[in-house]
């Protein structure tokens, strides 16, 4: 797994991404790239061995994946 930390570009866009996940404004894409994006940040901060902020993005994750199994149940509801 890739454990190059985010460059500044990416944490920029990691915080844009979380903001309009917190405003429900997000697409399943964007989801997608963040839940990519927080896994990375997971890898580097598991090498650090930051437990707090660690739990916190695997928070963050499972979140998003409830969220995208939410989203992906209610396209295929849609399409019933």
């Amino acid at each position: 797994m890739n454990t190059i930390p985010l460059n500044v570009e990416e944490e920029q866009r990691r915080s844009d991404l979380a903001q309009r996940l917190k405003q429900g404004a997000i697409s399943l894409t964007e989801a997608q790239e963040l839940r990519n994006l927080l896994e990375r940040e997971k890898h580097v901060i598991a090498q650090q061995g930051n437990c707090l902020a660690f739990l916190a993005v695997i928070f963050l994750i499972s979140y998003i994946d409830e969220y995208l199994e939410a989203k992906s149940n209610s396209l295929l509801t849609s399409e019933a």
